[in-house]
């Protein structure tokens, strides 16, 4: 497929998602092979795109900083997080959804 991603292990439908001229979130994938999609706070969990699949990660706050477990290992929630990651939080006891803030 031309235009797509061709690294190894991602599927014909993740190429064809992912075009190769969404340069951010392409090279965030190709660097990282994970990518933080979404958050949300209230529930504690995060959903991650890794080699093509969707997983939902659970999240914890370490010293202030979020992070979520994936595969044995907590990992920084920053250090992959997408250009474009909503969260899901509690606000006066409502629940908004907004831009995620480091």
């Amino acid at each position: 497929m031309a235009g797509g991603l061709l690294k190894k292990g991602f599927s014909k439908s993740t190429r064809d998602i992912i075009p190769m001229n969404a340069n951010n979130i392409t090279k965030k994938v190709i660097d990282n092979d994970m990518l933080v999609l979404g958050i949300n706070n209230i529930l504690k969990w995060c959903q991650v795109l890794s080699n093509g699949r969707r997983y939902t990660c659970p999240t914890k706050e370490i010293d202030g900083k979020l992070f979520f477990h994936f595969k044995k290992e907590w990992h920084s929630v920053i250090k992959y997080l997408s250009s474009h990651v909503d969260e899901l939080v509690e606000v006066d006891g409502k629940t908004i959804s907004r831009t995620y803030k480091e």
